[in-house]
């Protein structure tokens, strides 16, 4: 069986290769079968192989090389963490999970601003667009969701948990991003990024993140409000005492907020309310962040002219406003009267 899982991932990987020639050039489609298709199906055997060998021998597989970077493995993963972070935060709310479902995000977000600038880098999104709308915004999300994974970080119990399943879709989410961002020493270039997967389904699959990250996010949020969430109490009381310079502007609490004898021997304690107004507030802010880096991503898309490049060379044939614009000139050249030093008047865009 593992021969079998090996052969077939071998098979498979080849025949991406071919099906990425085929979308380049046509031509190189000899069969009726697209090579796509035909990795697909190997893929099923693949899968089938993998599962029973994951079953019953799971040692076997530790080790094993990853599947490459395609088109599907970043969208894939976008959505297997979809899931199991919002089941988390929703069946399962501890602060382990919180502090999982947050350092996700921010590692993930890290690798987000290198992808879009790829896209700025080879043309498939406006350098202005990222400079004065997406790149601000995705920056004030990796601020503040690094925020919110360091704080509640600071809160977890030693003893504290989160599913193995939210664990691994969070480092397959952020492994899926670095085989396109970064190669063995150094971040990769815009070229090997391009290379890797194909630009106008990276930039569906950026879509597919924010759009997923404003869905985790506000749950994230709701659930640092009213989430019965227990917290290190030797964490707690360090925190309700600090200073609120500290990054998320609570006030600063009066007395002893935890008791003595849960702090000697730091137990797992219920958030107390001086603590739980920052997690919130944590949580609010990632939340806030999260969803003003998708508007900002909104106007980049297939048709959108303002926030994709087109040639100067095209304009005149593709758009319909220069098609006016020359109609109007041509009208205004052939009118009589008019002085020759007189340029014609161009409507207003």
């Amino acid at each position: 069986m593992h021969t079998l899982y090996v052969a077939a991932h071998g098979v498979s990987v080849g025949l991406a290769g071919t099906a990425s020639d085929e979308k380049v050039d046509r031509r190189l489609q000899v069969y009726n079968v697209t090579a796509d298709d035909l990795r697909h199906q190997v893929l099923d055997v693949e899968q089938i192989a993998h599962s029973y060998i994951n079953g019953h021998y799971p040692q076997a597989l530790d080790g094993r090389h990853r599947e490459p970077a395609d088109d599907t493995r970043i969208p894939g993963a976008i959505a297997t963490w979809d899931v199991h972070a919002q089941r988390a935060l929703t069946r399962e709310p501890t602060t382990h999970a919180m502090t999982q479902v947050a350092g996700t995000a921010f590692r993930a977000s890290v690798h987000v601003h290198a992808l879009w600038r790829a896209a700025v880098e080879t043309g498939h999104v406006d350098p202005r667009t990222f400079d004065k709308e997406i790149g601000p915004a995705v920056n004030t999300m990796i601020e503040k969701w690094g925020e919110a994974h360091a704080h509640f970080q600071q809160l977890t119990h030693p003893h504290d948990s989160s599913p193995l399943a939210l664990s691994k879709a969070g480092w397959e989410l952020v492994d899926s991003m670095r085989e396109v961002t970064a190669t063995r020493r150094m971040p990769a270039s815009a070229g090997d990024m391009n290379g890797r997967v194909d630009a106008p389904s990276l930039v569906r699959a950026l879509h597919r993140f924010h759009a997923t990250m404003a869905g985790v996010a506000t749950l994230f949020h709701e659930t640092s409000r009213s989430a019965p969430l227990l917290v290190d109490a030797r964490a707690a009381n360090d925190l309700a005492r600090s200073a609120p310079e500290d990054g998320l502007g609570a006030p600063r609490t009066q007395g002893a907020s935890v008791a003595p004898r849960d702090v000697v021997h730091k137990r797992a304690i219920p958030q107390p309310p001086a603590v739980g107004g920052r997690s919130e507030r944590a949580g609010m802010q990632a939340a806030r962040a999260s969803r003003e880096a998708m508007r900002s991503t909104l106007t980049v898309g297939d048709g959108q002219r303002d926030a994709m490049t087109v040639p100067r060379s095209w304009a005149h044939v593709v758009t319909p406003e220069a098609r006016l614009a020359a109609s109007q000139r041509l009208e205004q050249r052939d009118k009589p009267g008019r002085p020759a030093n007189v340029a014609p008047l161009r409507p207003s865009q």
